[in-house]
């Protein structure tokens, strides 16, 4: 199924992310799971240098988990004969320049890694419970279980509301 999500890394201090778009099954159950099992170790240096070698190679068409060898199967465009297609990746200097680019992209949803926090998600979908938000990934897919479910009872103090704020500069003062 054709559900396009982007997946990018935020650079803490910086602020500037850098995504790629996946085309097909970008929801939860599709990417979401696959970044969580395979590329969810968010305090290992190896983790972050594999998230990247996705990225730098450009949008890909695929990216799921092998559900028979429990390994990621990633599939970045090629053409007819199997040359690899580029595609770059795109570089936002903040999170709303990736929200649009994201939106500009007619992408469903988007997922965000930052080193040392892990990953969090959103929807560009109307009328879900993570629509607009980014949430720490493993709480969206229990919230959307429980939306699909309908035991989703209210928005009013539901995790869906909490933005997960990335941490600020350690040397910055805040008072």
């Amino acid at each position: 199924m054709v559900t396009g999500c982007r997946i990018g890394i935020l650079y803490r201090y910086s602020r500037k992310i850098q995504s790629v778009r996946i085309n097909y099954d970008g929801y939860l159950n599709g990417v979401g799971l696959a970044l969580l099992n395979h590329f969810n170790d968010f305090k290992s240096d190896d983790n972050l240098v594999k998230i990247q070698n996705i990225i730098q190679k450009g949008d890909l068409r695929i990216l799921l988990c092998d559900k028979k060898n429990n390994i990621p199967d990633i599939a970045h465009y090629c053409d007819f004969y199997g040359n690899s297609k580029e595609y770059p990746f795109k570089d936002d200097t903040s999170f709303l320049s990736y929200f649009y680019t994201t939106l500009n992209d007619c992408c469903e949803f988007y997922y965000l890694y930052e080193h040392g926090v892990g990953w969090s998600c959103g929807s560009t979908y109307t009328d879900t419970p993570i629509s607009g938000f980014l949430m720490k990934l493993s709480d969206a897919i229990d919230v959307m279980d429980e939306f699909k479910d309908n035991n989703f009872l209210s928005t009013a103090g539901n995790t869906c509301k909490e933005l997960i704020h990335f941490s600020e500069d350690p040397d910055k003062d805040t008072a």
